[in-house]
Protein backbone atom coordinates (compact mmCIF):
# COMPACT_ATOMS: atom_id res chain seq x y z
CA UNK A 1 0.00 0.00 0.00
CA UNK A 2 1.23 3.56 -0.43
CA UNK A 3 0.24 7.12 -0.13
CA UNK A 4 0.27 9.46 -2.58
CA UNK A 5 -0.21 13.49 -2.16
CA UNK A 6 0.37 16.50 -4.60
CA UNK A 7 -1.13 19.05 -6.22
CA UNK A 8 -1.19 18.91 -9.90
CA UNK A 9 -2.93 15.52 -11.40
CA UNK A 10 0.44 15.04 -13.10
CA UNK A 11 1.96 13.96 -9.91
CA UNK A 12 -1.04 11.97 -8.88
CA UNK A 13 -1.49 10.23 -11.96
CA UNK A 14 2.26 9.41 -12.40
CA UNK A 15 2.35 7.98 -8.74
CA UNK A 16 -0.28 5.98 -9.58
CA UNK A 17 0.51 4.62 -13.21
CA UNK A 18 3.73 3.33 -11.11
CA UNK A 19 1.81 1.61 -8.38
CA UNK A 20 -0.27 0.12 -11.05
CA UNK A 21 2.73 -1.65 -12.49
CA UNK A 22 3.53 -3.00 -9.16
CA UNK A 23 0.34 -4.26 -8.19
CA UNK A 24 0.44 -1.40 -5.46
CA UNK A 25 -2.64 -0.04 -4.07
CA UNK A 26 -2.67 3.60 -3.37
CA UNK A 27 -4.99 6.31 -0.98
CA UNK A 28 -4.92 9.87 -2.20
CA UNK A 29 -4.54 12.40 -0.42
CA UNK A 30 -5.50 15.49 -1.25
CA UNK A 31 -7.08 19.39 -1.43
CA UNK A 32 -10.31 20.52 -2.82
CA UNK A 33 -9.33 23.15 -5.09
CA UNK A 34 -11.62 22.71 -7.95
CA UNK A 35 -13.29 26.17 -7.55
CA UNK A 36 -9.10 27.06 -8.93
CA UNK A 37 -8.95 24.66 -11.69
CA UNK A 38 -7.19 22.68 -9.76
CA UNK A 39 -8.48 18.75 -9.18
CA UNK A 40 -7.82 15.79 -7.63
CA UNK A 41 -7.39 12.62 -9.49
CA UNK A 42 -10.18 10.27 -7.83
CA UNK A 43 -9.38 7.20 -9.28
CA UNK A 44 -7.15 6.08 -6.79
CA UNK A 45 -7.83 2.86 -4.41
CA UNK A 46 -8.94 5.25 -1.58
CA UNK A 47 -9.07 8.94 -1.19
CA UNK A 48 -8.83 11.31 1.90
CA UNK A 49 -10.29 14.76 0.20
CA UNK A 50 -9.78 17.46 2.70
CA UNK A 51 -11.54 20.94 2.36
CA UNK A 52 -9.16 24.10 0.81
CA UNK A 53 -8.81 25.35 4.73
CA UNK A 54 -7.69 22.43 5.74
CA UNK A 55 -4.06 22.16 4.47
CA UNK A 56 -2.26 21.78 8.33
CA UNK A 57 -4.78 18.89 8.81
CA UNK A 58 -3.45 17.43 5.64
CA UNK A 59 -0.04 18.06 6.36
CA UNK A 60 0.02 16.55 9.85
CA UNK A 61 -2.06 13.48 8.08
CA UNK A 62 0.54 12.60 5.65
CA UNK A 63 3.48 13.43 8.22
CA UNK A 64 2.48 11.26 11.28
CA UNK A 65 4.63 8.13 11.74
CA UNK A 66 3.36 5.44 9.47
CA UNK A 67 4.43 1.63 8.30
CA UNK A 68 3.28 2.72 5.08
CA UNK A 69 5.60 3.05 2.19
CA UNK A 70 5.36 6.48 0.43
CA UNK A 71 5.00 5.93 -3.61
Amino acid sequence: MGIVHGGELCLMKESKDIASQYNIMIIGVAIDLEGENQQSLTTCDGLIKYMDGLRLARQDHIQKPSNLQIV
